[in-house]
């Protein structure tokens, strides 16, 4: 499959999504959908798209927003983009917090927040590397160099943040430790792009996908 191919394929999620729940934001803002106050009192099942709407908007990236990823508390979000530009902002308030910049050399693919407390968002890029910032300065803290195509995902152990997982166009997975950005281990099962990946909730397995004949493994 082509870049141009996986391109389309990623711009019409964004355009699918922006639709169900903004009624067609433009791809450079992000919108926190919540529910319909009548809806809080009812018991936890399943909830009608209808019930949805549009409650903040949030507009700063100059590009297509790529990704988003919440703290564990609910309170901040980070967004990344074409822009090469990682922003956190105060979901209450829609408020912009800080910009991280300067670090990517190329579009931002992907992101994932500290499950320990936001202390730290990894993100990674087209430029072939992902990098770890602290939330709190905005300093880049680490990059994570070894894969040799863009990166596509990143995912960071759930359990004790002590890994991160990273998938990339170069047909591979690595496990990287998150503390000093060496490489734990290398999968490369795979003949086709690895597009996302998913860890378990205790830490112990990880999932990529890939683009080879809608392969997961």
């Amino acid at each position: 499959m082509s870049e141009e191919s996986l391109n389309t394929m990623h711009d019409n999620g964004e355009n699918n999504t922006n639709t169900a729940f903004a009624g067609g934001t433009k791809a450079t803002d992000v919108e926190v959908a919540g529910l319909q106050q009548d809806t809080y009192d009812q018991p936890i099942g399943m909830i009608n798209f209808s019930d949805l709407y549009a409650r903040r908007q949030f507009k700063g990236h100059e590009g297509k927003v790529t990704a988003c990823c919440i703290d564990s508390n609910g309170e901040r979000m980070a967004t990344t983009g074409e822009d090469a530009k990682v922003i956190l902002w105060d979901i209450k308030t829609g408020r912009e917090l800080m910009v991280f910049e300067g670090g990517h050399k190329d579009k931002i693919t992907h992101c994932d927040i500290d499950p320990k407390g936001g202390f730290f968002v990894i993100t990674c890029s087209k430029d072939h590397t992902a990098i770890k910032w602290d939330m709190k300065t905005g300093d880049k803290l680490l990059t994570f160099e070894g894969h040799t195509d863009a990166v596509t995902c990143v995912a960071i152990d759930p359990k004790a943040a002590n890994f991160v997982v990273t998938t990339s166009w170069d047909k591979s997975a690595i496990m990287w430790d998150i503390n000093t950005g060496s490489i734990l281990k290398q999968f490369q099962k795979h003949s086709g792009w690895l597009t996302f990946v998913a860890v378990s909730r205790l830490g112990q397995y990880m999932i990529p996908t890939s683009a080879e004949n809608n392969a997961i493994k």
